[in-house]
């Protein structure tokens, strides 16, 4: 069976069905980091963590996470982040383009035995929660709770939530 490359889709279809809602993706990026201002957080459901400043990575196209972060220290006054990343895979492009970045927290719950296996980005991870295929849903909330008392006793963040966007969380279906 032979498989399509992106290259091989006409620019129009890509630039429609695939680019336009990636970058509709960023723009609630960086509108979730002006409510976490005016409200004191925010969720975002979309985005792209696997991506970074420099490339691509997994479905996503933009780093609209280190965006957003970066629309937040300039044009909100932001001082401190925290990332809390959700999704199944390691966030591995923001952990990237933050990575020393003392601003920056990164909790991060995955599923250690998938996609992308990245142990550079690993090392920049401020709080590594990993996980396998057979947690379950209560125990990973419980943790997150915990965690993230932890954390505000510490400071006050702005929040960016990642979430897999089928709902299913570190291999659950």
């Amino acid at each position: 069976m032979e498989r399509m490359h992106i290259g091989d889709l006409p620019n129009l279809l890509v630039q429609q069905k695939l680019l336009y809602p990636f970058r509709k993706q960023v723009g609630g990026s960086v509108l979730s980091a002006k409510l976490a201002l005016e409200r004191g957080w925010a969720i975002n459901i979309g985005g792209g963590h696997h991506c970074s400043a420099e490339e691509g990575g997994g479905f996503c196209a933009y780093a609209d996470i280190s965006l957003c972060i970066h629309f937040a220290f300039v044009r909100l006054n932001i001082s401190r982040v925290m990332i809390i990343d959700l999704d199944a895979h390691q966030g591995n492009g923001h952990e990237k383009d933050f990575g020393g970045d003392g601003r920056v927290y990164t909790l991060d719950m995955y599923n250690s035995g998938i996609y992308p296996f990245d142990h550079v980005a690993k090392k920049y991870i401020d709080q590594k929660v990993k996980l396998d295929v057979s947690s379950t849903f209560y125990p990973v909330l419980c943790l997150l709770y915990f965690f993230c008392i932890c954390f505000m006793l510490e400071l006050t963040p702005v929040c960016i939530l990642e979430w897999d966007k089928n709902r299913r969380l570190f291999g659950e279906s």
